[in-house]
């Protein structure tokens, strides 16, 4: 499925051949370059996210850690912070070539109606069609405004100064923060905080807990089925089908929780693999185990296919 005039679409994928398409980067792991979204003709459609760094400690930085900062390196530079919490990150912007809003991940396109996102906080009438808007998901404010830039010039440094914006019913509280109060600010957090630097760079510090959830993200290049049964959860327990089953889904559930676009395919697999199991007879919870985890030393591509026929 591609994103053209058809936009009853639900979304669109990221890998294209026909001409006329919108391509989206997801190799480059640089701010305004990942998700960047061009036409067939190389015109950039949209700038890409905003990817923040991730701390290390100078005694640990190893070679390809170029990627990280260090906190004592910009001591001086921290701004601002708000609580780190497990949203979507979202764009907004104007497609000139269907003369529509639409909203983007860095992977997937949305159109602006599409009930995947409550867009409800939002008064499209009063979008600038030269601008991005970066916002964040919330299941109770819905979309919070974080920065605006240009599509044709994107700045981070001036990218936080939405307070005169009227389009968004929401706007990210930015809390001033020192150096010397950034770790124990982090620590007293349930996720961790997202710092500003003085140029605008936005530096990640989360706690084990939610950097295990950012880590739950599907791969690039791997299909959504195959992706499901390298999750499927090997330290399942439990003393009779019902609690195996449910200790097998967790960490199914858990990367559906993060990125609910891929529940229904997820719970068809989820489906097919209970309608497989329910084929056999089991006298012991031994012989489940054991034939689970038969099951799940198959190859990914082999129990896919196994599994399709239920």
């Amino acid at each position: 499925m591609a994103f053209h005039k058809n936009l009853q679409n639900k979304y669109v994928r990221t890998t294209y051949e026909n001409e006329g398409f919108l391509y989206i980067n997801t190799q480059n792991n640089e701010t305004f370059k990942k998700g960047e979204i061009t036409d067939a003709n190389g015109n950039i459609i949209c700038p890409g996210i905003i990817v923040p760094t991730l701390p290390i400690k100078e005694s640990n930085r190893e070679i390809g850690d170029e990627q990280f900062v260090s906190i004592d390196s910009c001591k001086a530079q921290f701004k601002q912070y708000y609580p780190l919490k497990q949203w979507k990150n979202l764009r907004i912007y104007w497609v000139e070539i269907h003369e529509v809003f639409v909203v983007s991940t860095d992977m997937r396109i949305y159109i602006m109606h599409d009930e995947m996102y409550d867009m409800s906080s939002v008064n499209f009438d009063l979008l600038d069609k030269t601008k991005c808007y970066y916002c964040i998901t919330d299941t109770e404010k819905g979309m919070i405004l974080t920065n605006i830039v240009d599509k044709d010039a994107p700045c981070l440094e001036t990218s936080y100064d939405i307070d005169e914006d009227l389009a968004f019913a929401n706007h990210i509280d930015w809390i001033d923060i020192t150096c010397d109060e950034l770790l124990e600010c982090a620590a007293q957090q349930e996720n961790g905080i997202l710092c500003v630097l003085q140029d605008g760079r936005q530096l990640e510090i989360r706690n084990l807990q939610y950097n295990y959830h950012c880590s739950l993200a599907k791969p690039d290049n791997i299909s959504i089925y195959i992706y499901y049964i390298m999750c499927l959860n090997k330290y399942a327990e439990g003393g009779n089908y019902v609690e195996y089953f449910d200790s097998l889904h967790d960490y199914v559930r858990e990367f559906t929780d993060a990125y609910p676009e891929y529940t229904r395919q997820c719970n068809i697999l989820s489906n097919k693999l209970r309608n497989y199991i329910n084929t056999f007879e089991f006298e012991e919870i031994s012989d489940l185990n054991d034939n689970i985890q038969g099951l799940l030393s198959k190859e990914p591509e082999e129990l896919l296919q196994l599994l399709m026929k239920y």
